[in-house]
């Protein structure tokens, strides 16, 4: 099985790798996002994704581990 975000999900946007804490709602809300599929295969340990929920939320997350079996960080605003 291989994973992937889907736009069913929401839209997102590729940061690369960036200081996560210093990535704030402010910021999120002025982010182009996308409905194009994340693959993991994009995604590499440090790599920062932020996203927009179908219900209109912001959040971010954090790739720690990357590969096939990936671990995340994740925050969502209200």
């Amino acid at each position: 099985m291989e994973y992937a975000l889907h736009p069913d999900l929401g839209k997102f946007h590729l940061l690369g790798k960036k200081d996560f804490d210093a990535i704030g709602l402010e910021e999120l809300q002025m982010k182009a996002y996308s409905e194009d599929v994340i693959t993991m295969d994009q995604l590499s340990e440090g790599m920062v994704i932020v996203f927009k929920t179908k219900d209109g939320r912001y959040g971010k997350f954090r790739v720690d581990v990357g590969g096939m079996e990936p671990a995340i960080y994740w925050i969502t605003y209200q």
